[in-house]
């Protein structure tokens, strides 16, 4: 079994500490390649000291996940192009990208949700810029639009996410609106061999690293 960790930025001793304990895989997005964007969405935090964050889990020998939200307030395209240009920079092993989805209960509630169709231009600009690396079809996509979950395998995604916690958990899961529908979220896709026939695309087995620790 692959353990795959997602506590947000930590101290190079933590993450030594939880590698060592057996922790092999690391989500920890990005966000954003824009400092004066990072800087707006957490103001407490710089984005110079996420990607060090992220330079210490590869140095300490993890698979690493990064990734980024599409149509925050204010973003530009070329703050996209940077965000690929940084992710093909730190070689991150596992990439999500998904819509930016306003939460009434934040001070980004008033602003429109991010386009699906930009995020899965972005998400093949990424296939063909990485390769190899593993791309979900993120539930995001599932809660503004249950096609573009089927879009994404299309465009270049390669993992699918599927939401197995119980409802009544689900629903303290507040992310955005929908994360807590597990449904909805699936993007109503329960019949997981049947969506992946429908494609042509055969599951695969095992623990789909992108490497092999120490390669």
């Amino acid at each position: 079994m692959t353990v795959t960790l997602s506590l947000g930025q930590r101290s190079y001793e933590d993450l030594k500490a939880f590698r060592q304990a057996g922790a092999e895989r690391y989500l920890l997005r990005h966000e954003t390649a824009s400092p004066k964007l990072f800087a707006f969405l957490c103001p407490d935090r710089t984005l110079d000291d996420r990607i060090q964050c992220l330079r210490w889990l590869r140095e300490l020998d993890y698979e690493v996940g990064m990734g980024c939200m599409v149509g925050l307030p204010g973003q530009t395209v070329e703050d996209l192009a940077d965000d690929v240009l940084l992710i093909k920079e730190l070689n991150a092993d596992m990439i999500g990208i998904g819509p930016f989805i306003p939460h009434e209960h934040t001070p980004l509630r008033k602003h429109l949700p991010g386009d699906t169709l930009q995020v899965l231009k972005l998400l093949s600009v990424i296939r063909l810029v990485t390769r190899d690396t593993n791309i979900p079809s993120t539930t995001a996509l599932g809660v503004l639009d249950g096609v573009s979950r089927k879009k994404a395998f299309q465009a270049g995604a390669n993992i699918f996410m599927p939401v197995f916690t119980p409802q009544d958990y689900a629903e303290r899961y507040d992310l955005y609106p929908g994360k807590g529908d597990v449904k909805k979220a699936d993007g109503a896709i329960l019949d997981f061999k049947a969506f992946f026939d429908s494609i042509g695309r055969p599951i695969g087995k095992g623990p789909g690293g992108r490497r092999s620790h120490g390669d």
